[in-house]
């Protein structure tokens, strides 16, 4: 089982830095089609999603506590990305025939004095951030998953190890690369 949650876990670590690097690259791209970075914006959170139900199990078994720990408590992963993602991913029950009410995320500059509420479905752009829902800082979730990532792949080579009689190079093929595709 220990094996199986750390690289579920890994898997979806990773997916998260592959698909914000995606999001980061739509978003350079002068006059992308909304629909693209849209797109990048809901996988995004959807990988961010599963990485986060994949390390909450995983902590609950006992494994890497407190660097999972310290992952969950960055508020753009904890406080909003299932909040987001849930929305984005039901955004018919709101703008279709159903007309939910949306709730509205404090997107406010802290440095101005102007006040801003947005739903769930827009993306603000503020001083080099990237903010779905207007509090998911894309960059703040890819350099927390980064942190985690190095403690997931130390865990998987552990394991990796004990099965491979002590020498890693016997499994190396069967390790998270560093990549996720092959460029």
């Amino acid at each position: 089982m220990e094996q199986n949650i750390t690289e579920n876990s890994l898997y979806w670590i990773k997916s998260i830095i592959f698909q914000g690097g995606r999001l980061l690259a739509a978003e350079k791209i002068k006059y992308a089609p909304y629909a693209i970075t849209r797109m990048e914006e809901q996988f995004f959170l959807n990988a961010t999603n599963k990485a986060i139900r994949w390390v909450t199990d995983m902590k609950e078994q006992g494994y890497l506590v407190d660097e999972i720990n310290a992952f969950l408590s960055v508020s753009s992963i904890t406080s909003f990305t299932k909040l987001v993602r849930n929305k984005r991913e039901h955004d018919d029950e709101y703008f279709g025939s159903k007309q939910k009410n949306e709730i509205l995320s404090d997107a406010s500059n802290p440095n101005s004095k102007l006040n801003l509420k947005v739903g769930q479905s827009v993306t603000v752009h503020r001083d080099g951030k990237i903010l779905l829902g207007g509090t998911v800082d894309v960059h703040e979730v890819i350099n927390a998953t980064r942190e985690l990532e190095v403690h997931l792949r130390n865990k998987q080579h552990e394991l990796w190890k004990k099965k491979s009689l002590g020498d890693i190079k016997n499994v190396e093929p069967f390790l998270a690369p560093d990549e996720l595709i092959a460029k």
